[in-house]
């Protein structure tokens, strides 16, 4: 529903409300669209408040654009650089984030300047824009949200109810959309609509390609322009583009970083990491310390048990989200201090893997170790034992591709004879998944 237009009067009020009688003409026709800007990443340019017009033109270095960024969110960033199809953006406020993005992701470029007109009539402008959002294909297909429905086809002209719903891109000439808690993809020429998975699941395309891949039930999915979903391996998807579907592989005895190419159908791995965990001294059973209440797990991972990391097993839990990276620390607090010696883990890092400590119930931590980005399955000592009452893992989690990092398993190793530790039994200098 549009917000109501507030009045305005004399010479002034006549040619704004032309100017806008205008641009509806023109979005109406999916020329432009109004958006309007959110927070102060843009300031002094931009105010808070303040609505652009953009539309699709060529964009170059210090123009400013609307683009959508990793999480989905969309932003208004000025362009530093283009290069080999992609983007860096800025805000004009330097304490704003940057980004990186695809040239098939930025939106539109602005048109037309930030005027007191339109931040007066930027709410009712944007009350146009939403209920006229629109999605365009790269041939140009339009399909767009109106009362809580998809249509596909321009506004005001003859389109076609497709689903209740949102539209959310186009992968080639298929469009992607968010329906029932699910999501759906739908063959503009043939009006064909198949589901995919849940909406809390990854999804990823290209808008160049015919091809969509997902995460369902464990495995990685891929549905291309036959629309007919099979799956792919069993683990994850972090990337598509170029008609190549990416992910990782989970195996019995390795990770496995695969590339899929929808146009051969052949699959190729392009590396992988043993899963193998260095087991040379005793370590702290951490589980069983949960289990009397001696230790609490918190923080870390949500989308599973994250107690399963200590459970002295490298075999993959039913959910390849077990190695997403964590928004939040994961922290182990004992009832008792407890001396370590190390830690021991196995898993893949593009930034830093830290581990702090508290000792002596102190609030303050101290960083006990630190590993420099790399494909890990390694032990990592202590200058000497630590009498600790808490422990925390700082695992960075990254936006894309290769920026994602995994983590498959987790060891505190103790030094014996310490209160309070109960130690597993003698183990093998190494052992593999399953055994």
């Amino acid at each position: 529903m549009l917000r109501s237009c507030p009045t305005l009067t004399g010479p002034v009020g006549r040619r704004t409300l032309a100017v806008i009688g205008a641009l509806a003409l023109l979005r109406a026709a999916g020329m432009y669209r109004v958006v309007v800007v959110d927070g102060t990443s843009m300031t002094p340019t931009f105010q808070h408040g303040d609505s652009l017009v953009v539309g699709r033109a060529p964009f170059h270095k210090g123009d400013v654009v609307v683009a959508t960024v990793a999480d989905g969110a969309r932003v208004v960033k000025r362009v530093t650089s283009v290069e080999g199809g992609w983007v860096h953006l800025m805000g004009d406020n330097p304490l704003s984030d940057s980004y990186t993005i695809r040239t098939q992701d930025v939106m539109g470029r602005q048109l037309l300047p930030a005027l007191a007109t339109w931040r007066f009539l930027g709410s009712w402008m944007s009350g146009i824009d939403e209920a006229l959002e629109t999605q365009e294909s790269l041939s140009g297909m339009p399909a767009f949200d109106r009362g809580g429905w998809v249509w596909l086809g321009a506004p005001y002209r003859k389109a076609r109810k497709l689903m209740p719903g949102r539209a959310v891109g186009w992968a080639g000439q298929d469009l992607v959309l968010v329906s029932g808690g699910y999501y759906w993809i739908c063959n503009a020429a043939t009006k064909e609509t198949v589901r995919l998975g849940p909406e809390a699941n990854k999804h990823v395309w290209a808008f160049t390609d015919d091809v969509v891949a997902f995460e369902d039930r464990g495995f990685t999915w891929k549905v291309d322009s036959s629309l007919s979903p099979r799956p792919l391996w069993r683990g994850f998807v972090y990337d598509c583009s170029g008609g190549r579907v990416r992910g990782v592989r989970v195996g019995r005895t390795a990770l496995e970083f695969v590339k899929y190419d929808s146009r051969t159908g052949q699959e190729r791995v392009e590396s992988s990491i043993p899963r193998q965990a260095v087991r040379e001294r005793q370590e702290v059973d951490v589980l069983q310390l949960v289990r009397t209440g001696e230790a609490m797990v918190t923080g870390g991972p949500t989308s599973f048990d994250k107690q399963r990391l200590f459970d002295g097993r490298v075999d993959t839990p039913d959910s390849p989200e077990h190695y997403a990276g964590w928004k939040r620390p994961l922290e182990v607090t004992f009832r008792n201090p407890i001396v370590l010696s190390g830690c021991a883990f196995s898993g893949l890092f593009t930034q830093s893997w830290i581990m702090e400590v508290a000792k002596d119930n102190s609030p303050d931590w101290v960083p006990a170790c630190r590993r420099t980005p790399g494909r890990l399955q390694t032990q990592l000592d202590f200058v000497s034992p630590v009498t600790v009452t808490r422990v925390r893992f700082l695992l960075p989690g990254g936006d894309k591709g290769m920026s994602t990092p995994l983590c498959s398993d987790i060891r505190l190793l103790g030094v014996r004879g310490a209160p309070s530790v109960h130690l597993t039994a003698t183990q093998p200098a190494s052992r593999r998944a399953g055994a």
